[in-house]
This record gives C-alpha cells, sequence and structure tokens, in this order.
C-alpha cells in the first residue's frame, strides 16, 4: 500500500478514530499543509472530521504536545531529553492513552498521564541494542 493510499484510507474513516496521535511530519501528511504550526494542523484535521488529535511535538527543540479537540486547545509541555532511547514512544504514548482511558480518565488526563510515563520509560532506560534504544516500558 503506497502512503497516498494510506493517508487516503485514513481521511475517509476520520470519523471513525476516536483519537489520532501524529506527530508533525505524520500530520503535514494527512493535511496537505506545509505548516509547522501543531495547532494549525490539528485543526485542519478536526476540520477534515477527525474527533480529537494529539499533535506530538517530541523531536521540536520544545517538545510540547498539543491537544486539540471541539472543545479547544490543550499544550502539554515537554522537557527536552538528550536521551537515545527512543525506540517505542510512540505505541508507547497510544498504549498509555489508551489504557488509561480504559480506566476511566479524562482524554486530558490520559493524554497527560501517558505523555509522563513515556518521558520517565525514556529517563530509566538502558542501552540495549543499537540506537535509537527501546524505552523501559516497566516502570513501577
Amino acid at each position: 500500500m503506497s502512503d497516498g493510499s494510506l493517508v487516503d484510507t485514513i481521511v475517509k474513516n476520520s470519523d471513525r478514530f476516536f483519537l489520532i496521535t501524529p506527530n508533525i511530519d505524520e500530520a503535514q501528511r494527512i493535511t496537505g499543509l506545509n505548516s509547522e504550526s501543531q495547532i494549525e494542523l490539528g485543526r485542519r484535521l478536526l476540520e477534515m472530521g477527525f474527533k480529537n488529535i494529539l499533535v506530538k511535538g517530541g523531536h521540536l527543540e520544545k517538545p510540547d504536545d498539543v491537544l486539540i479537540t471541539e472543545n479547544g486547545v490543550v499544550v502539554l509541555e515537554g522537557k527536552k531529553l538528550e536521551i537515545e532511547n527512543t525506540r517505542g514512544t510512540g505505541c508507547a504514548l497510544s498504549s498509555a492513552i489508551a489504557s488509561n482511558l480504559a480506566l476511566g480518565k479524562t482524554l486530558k488526563e490520559a493524554v497527560a498521564i501517558g505523555k509522563n510515563y513515556v518521558s520517565e520509560s525514556m529517563r530509566h532506560s538502558y542501552r540495549v541494542g543499537i540506537p535509537p534504544y527501546p524505552l523501559n516500558l516497566l516502570l513501577k
């Protein structure tokens, strides 16, 4: 499946997603916008039919994530970590969010808890294999 047909399929089914978690590059591909603004990209995704969007900014100098919903915009501030333990951050984040939603947390709470979990998993990781090293998902 080419990137174009994958994006078309995602857009065609936008109303079926409760939350999408693209980084800026992925949000640009889906929207067709050449913007670096997480808010602009998120608002365009909202216009395209997505219900809740978390535009991730982990690669930015100020790695804030931005949650955009029909109720507004929430900026979740991040702290730059100079670390090579980044393999699996996106999957860990989306899983942590889903798990916390299943526990009855609000979307904002689930995203904040998930973001903190991933940051701590990065901080407490080991150098296993080749970079980028995996997260330590076995936190207490």
